[in-house]
């Protein structure tokens, strides 16, 4: 399966974390890590919204637990859509303190 993207990021207090994009025939596949449930959760929603729109284009204004902010067309230019995200084939492994998810995105 041929790669397509890889980011690594590094929360505080954590380990340097790896998430990558692959390539799932006509569909498009994320993985990530995260030291907890929560902590993957919130990779995964980064990436997911990483492959809708540039991200570097997007800024913070406040975080909170939950939070929304109507579409700007010109910052939130989409690159692609994600009609859904298909139940076949995730999965959530367990390995040396670390959970690790795959994901198939029907694009």
């Amino acid at each position: 399966m041929k790669r397509n993207r890889s980011m690594k990021t590094t929360a505080p207090n954590q380990r340097r974390m790896v998430t990558e994009l692959f390539n799932h025939t006509a569909d498009l596949g994320l993985e990530c890590s995260g030291s907890s449930m929560a902590d993957l959760l919130e990779r995964a929603g980064e990436m997911l919204a990483g492959c809708i729109v540039d991200r570097r284009r997007i800024r913070v204004v406040e975080e909170r637990a939950v939070t929304a902010e109507g579409g700007d067309p010109e910052r939130h230019a989409l690159i692609r859509e994600i009609k859904a995200v298909t139940y076949h084939g995730v999965t959530i492994e367990e390995s040396r303190g670390m959970l690790t998810a795959r994901v198939v995105l029907d694009v």
